[in-house]
């Protein structure tokens, strides 16, 4: 099964901020998806799934919380820890802009 993620953010290139986009595609991730009323009936049924793959619980039809397992947290954050180290060593190595420049940047983006 493939699953494709889209990642949304704003990164900061000199004084313009961009919008940037990012599809990860996720391949051999199987999901399970059971109905918010039938997950909470069956907690630990779920848990017990959750070790192994994700669980995913709607209501009315549409996912509303995806329950994963505390190894596949610790490597989201993982992820997301070195991208952000990777983008803050960018911005350092390419110049900052100081505390008056930044906040002058973010109120101007706010109040446009």
């Amino acid at each position: 099964m493939k699953t494709t993620v889209i990642l949304t953010f704003f990164a900061l290139d000199g004084d313009r901020l961009t919008k940037m986009t990012i599809l990860i595609n996720i391949i051999n991730m199987t999901n399970i998806t059971i109905p918010a009323t039938k997950a909470k009936t069956e907690f630990g049924k779920l848990i017990d799934a959750a070790r192994t793959q994700p669980v995913s619980i709607t209501r009315n039809g549409r996912s509303v919380a995806v329950i994963i397992s505390p190894e596949e947290y610790n490597k989201l954050l993982a992820t997301d820890d070195a991208y952000w180290c990777n983008e803050a060593e960018k911005a350092k190595a390419g110049g900052l802009l100081g505390k008056k420049k930044s906040s002058e940047f973010i109120s101007s983006v706010l109040n446009s």
